[in-house]
């Protein structure tokens, strides 16, 4: 064998590896893109973002949000990831879809206006939902089936107060869902059963609301999902990029 056979056969030895490795490499790659692309089609199927907008949900979503800014300019505004397939139970936080006409997309989100409400569900239906305003403490708390509900997400229990248990009647004084109203020396009860594929959804911030404490029990039909993940406003720099991140999944 010559010199230069030997050197060719080592030459395509060498790049016959080299090549192998390549496109290796290249086969690893494809198959992760393909993966990531496939992932984010059928997340994209089951998920969506929406960004919270105002105040009614606080605590729990846009903490930041000062009691004199305006809600639609404001930089605080949390994004939620909502299960389209899910429609929660009681203590899920779910949206509320109350004209699908209205609803906005903007670079993917959907902005949630006064038609597109993000609130929790309370009661479901058959459940027999009370409200007893007590003098003693000058605020309101809900039973379920009789048991008080413990409501550790609220911003305040003194924003349940007097007129907002006179509201709660008025606006669910009704036959459909039995109506009814007692009264004692101590405090006034209000109680209300949950119709058939309804439930009763209110906003952690019970001071400012509109939810079914004003136009009652909303459908299941309404509901467009159940939020599964938020991630807050973070004004710096690597928040932003982290929340731009989260948004690809």
């Amino acid at each position: 064998m010559s010199n230069n056979q030997a050197e060719f056969k080592t030459y395509y030895k060498v790049y016959n590896k080299k090549n192998k490795v390549l496109n290796s490499i290249l086969t690893a790659i494809s198959i992760v893109v393909c993966f990531f692309c496939i992932t984010i089609v059928c997340l994209s199927v089951v998920f969506f973002r929406a960004q919270v907008i105002g105040a009614s949900m606080q605590p729990t979503f846009n903490i930041s949000l000062g009691e004199n800014e305006n809600p639609e300019t404001s930089i605080y505004k949390d994004i939620v990831v909502v299960n389209r397939f899910q429609k929660g139970t009681n203590g899920d936080i779910v949206l509320i879809d109350k004209s699908a006409e209205d609803i906005e997309y903007s670079g993917g989100i959907i902005s949630i206006k006064e038609e597109t409400l993000i609130k929790r569900i309370i009661a479901s239906q058959g459940q027999v939902l009370s409200i007893r305003y007590i003098d003693e403490y000058g605020y309101c708390q809900y039973y379920i089936n009789g048991e008080l509900l413990n409501e550790p997400y609220i911003k305040s229990q003194y924003d349940m107060n007097e007129k907002y248990f006179e509201l709660f009647c008025q606006c669910n004084d009704n036959k459909e869902n039995n109506f009814q109203i007692e009264y004692t020396n101590s405090y006034k009860e209000a109680s209300i059963t949950i119709g058939k594929n309804q439930v009763f959804v209110l906003g952690d911030n019970r001071g400012n609301s509109e939810d079914s404490h004003i136009f009652g029990p909303v459908n299941i039909d309404e509901i467009m999902g159940k939020v599964v993940y938020y991630y807050a406003y973070d004004e710096s720099l690597i928040g932003a990029l982290w929340q731009e991140f989260c948004s690809l999944f």
